[in-house]
């Protein structure tokens, strides 16, 4: 039995096999335990003479996402002016969906900024 999210009562009588029933009522709560999906571009190889920025997004078709911003997003690179590297890692954001489960994107290493 697929049981949509939400809660629901389920009512059960049972038979002895002898002429005798008993009946009762369930309440199940059926909940996402999934964390939204997150999904990141992957680093474009080229040097950037700024920080490097990548581009994610966000969903959770089930519960949706308990904040709208996450469903477009950028991950970025914080190097120092004057600095160069081919291993620059982004910073890392935390999304969740409405019912509080929660996915971690980032750190994206291989950026390369001078």
């Amino acid at each position: 039995m697929n049981l949509p999210l939400g809660i629901h009562i389920i009512s059960l009588t049972v038979d002895d096999g002898k002429g005798g029933t008993a009946a009762d009522t369930v309440q199940i709560t059926v909940q996402d335990t999934q964390p939204p999906l997150i999904h990141c571009d992957s680093p474009d190889g080229a040097w950037h003479p700024a920080d490097a920025v990548i581009a994610c997004t966000a969903a959770d078709e089930v519960s949706g996402l308990a904040n709208a911003a996450d469903a477009s997003f950028h991950l970025s690179t914080n190097v120092a002016a004057g600095t160069e590297t081919a291993d620059a890692s982004t910073n890392r954001r935390l999304g969740s969906d409405a019912t509080g489960n929660c996915a971690t994107t980032g750190p994206i290493p291989r950026n390369k900024a001078d």
